[in-house]
């Protein structure tokens, strides 16, 4: 009975955290575009991004509450939560290599300069 508790609260908790993400990007649509072109979405993309990714997000933390849809959900929400740490550890990556998003021989070297063990 406990642990049925606890998996409602998780839900609940995973739910609000993608709704307010949703909501922040949906109430600054220039600012997602803005973060969405700076983390090397191509052009042509940034528009259908910055509107699908708050909808994806909106509705994930919508689909986590009933128990007939959340395991779905929670499986959306692994792939998103995925997604976006390989997108920060690229980020990551590109920052520390002075370069930005799509300079691929940057992010090339900088990979190459990780790998290489320090004297």
């Amino acid at each position: 009975m406990a642990i049925d508790y606890v998996v409602w609260v998780a839900r609940l908790v995973l739910a609000v955290v993608f709704g307010l993400s949703a909501w922040g990007k949906l109430a600054d649509g220039p600012g997602t575009r803005k973060a969405v072109g700076e983390f090397g979405v191509p052009l042509a993309w940034i528009p259908a991004v910055a509107w699908a990714l708050p909808a994806v997000e909106a509705v994930v933390a919508v689909a986590l509450l009933p128990p007939w849809t959340a395991a779905g959900a929670a499986l959306v929400a692994i792939l998103l939560l995925g997604m976006f740490t390989g997108v920060a550890r690229e980020f990551e990556v590109l920052r520390t290599a002075g370069a930005r998003a799509g300079d691929r021989a940057a992010v090339s070297r900088a990979r190459d300069a990780r790998r290489r063990p320090r004297r």
